[in-house]
């Protein structure tokens, strides 16, 4: 009989199955609501869409019926605990693409509700104002509405189209989320890498030695998060995630909070690292969180 291989460390430093490497049992999901999910999908009905008119903004609002019954409460919170709530999967939803031809699922909305509201006020104008006066009235009237109309009209600007504000906006917190998390991981891999060293006699502590340490520090306030896959299992320290060569999780000077941040963003926005860095420069960072919040 053959002797049993070791288990083969990956170039970013996470193993081939991390939950086996910390000695995890395998954990199936319990409630998975697939025949909800799917009746759900298969039932959309027609929307509702409508207009508020409140004090300081106007609304336009596409209102789909959801079935109360898809999942349990208890499930729900389970799910909200670890920062999966159906807000959040919409917001870095709404960047992508329905596929590669179209804009993001943002322009596909804000360009007709834009228009919509353009032509809002024209048509409120015309129901208002036109056809109600004397005909000599009417006849500046009619002048200005056709000034109104022209505002409507749109001049395509050229090169490339700007990045929207509110997806600067969107990206910044959810980078802002995500900081402290990835802080709170780096702190615990320098804190395991000293004291390993000192229990060791100065001896350098193993890199299977660095990330046993810093799960079972960070196990409480990560674990089960959508992303702790990603920093465990290695993805997250690739160069095309994170834009470092040789970056490792139980190397902390080869990685900083900053760039797991961005690693862990561009694999939520499926958007490459570079695209999110610039993206991120265009808004400066409001003041640090001091606490860790679930996300």
């Amino acid at each position: 009989m053959g002797t049993k291989k070791p288990k083969t460390l990956l170039s970013s430093g996470g193993s081939l199955n991390w939950h086996e490497e910390f000695g995890l049992p395998p954990r199936f999901p319990r409630g998975i609501p697939i025949d909800e999910i799917k009746k759900c999908m298969r039932s959309i009905e027609e929307p509702e869409i409508f207009l508020r008119d409140l004090d300081e903004h106007i609304e336009i609002v596409i209102k789909l019926r959801k079935p109360s019954d898809i999942l349990p409460e208890g499930i729900c919170k389970e799910l909200e605990k670890d920062g999966v709530t159906l807000p959040r999967v919409f917001e870095a939803n709404l960047w992508k693409r329905l596929d590669a031809r179209r804009s993001s699922i943002w322009a596909e909305l804000a360009g007709p509700a834009t228009k919509s509201y353009r032509q809002l006020w024209y048509e409120f104008f015309k129901m208002a104002y036109v056809g109600q006066f004397h005909p000599s009235v009417e006849q500046g009237l009619n002048q200005i509405e056709r000034g109104i109309a022209s505002e409507g009209e749109i001049t395509p600007k050229r090169g490339r189209p700007s990045v929207p504000k509110a997806e600067i906006g969107s990206i910044r917190r959810r980078y802002d989320k995500l900081l402290p998390t990835c802080a709170l991981v780096n702190n615990a891999v320098e804190s395991a890498l000293s004291s390993i060293k000192v229990k060791k006699g100065g001896k350098n502590p193993t890199p299977a030695e660095i990330r046993r340490a810093v799960f079972e520090a960070t196990r409480k306030s990560i674990h089960g998060l959508p992303f702790v896959n990603r920093i465990f299992g290695g993805d997250a320290f690739k160069e095309y995630s994170c834009g470092l060569k040789h970056a490792h999780l139980h190397e902390p000077k080869s990685w900083t909070p900053h760039n797991l941040a961005i690693s862990l963003l561009a694999f939520e926005r499926s958007q490459r690292w570079e695209t999110l860095e610039k993206k991120l420069r265009r808004q400066k960072a409001p003041v640090a969180a001091s606490s860790l919040t679930r996300i």
